[in-house]
């Protein structure tokens, strides 16, 4: 997955999307 600048804005901004990915500063591999 490609992760563009809207795509991460979006999923910074959806409730319990951050927390689940990690830091919810930088982008984190999901394997």
């Amino acid at each position: 997955m490609i992760v563009t600048n809207e795509s991460w804005y979006i999923v910074r901004n959806t409730p319990n999307v951050t927390g689940f990915l990690g830091a919810g500063t930088v982008p984190v591999p999901v394997r």
